[in-house]
């Protein structure tokens, strides 16, 4: 695993050396961080959502497709994303970065289940 770390960081440092003190300072702040790419120009860094965001986020937004994008607002850190931005985004990304920061969220069965 640290081998594949190692290459998305090593194409982060390459061709965004922006981005890596903005993750060293984000590492500092958040104790779980995630990197997933589009493509090798198209990546974010998210972070899971705790259960009092994620409760106060339903009660706010009663629109599931509202919900979605304020989960993926809330939990993209780099780079950040505006409400306004999420319209000219291509379709899958919020689909993709909501799936993505509820499993880091512990959403769904990730582990396998044991019949007893």
């Amino acid at each position: 695993m640290n081998e594949l770390k190692n290459a998305a960081l090593e194409i982060l440092a390459d061709r965004h050396p922006e981005a890596i003190p903005v993750i060293e300072n984000l590492q500092k702040k958040h104790k779980e961080l995630y990197l997933y790419f589009f493509t090798e120009d198209e990546f974010f860094i998210y972070r899971p959502l705790s259960r009092l965001e994620y409760k106060e986020l339903v009660a706010q937004y009663g629109d599931k497709e509202e919900l979605a994008e304020q989960i993926v607002l809330k939990g993209v850190l780099y780079p950040q994303i505006t409400p306004q931005q999420l319209n000219d985004m291509k379709a899958g990304i919020v689909p993709t970065l909501l799936e993505l920061i509820l499993s880091v969220s512990q959403f769904g069965v990730q582990n396998p289940v044991i019949k007893l």
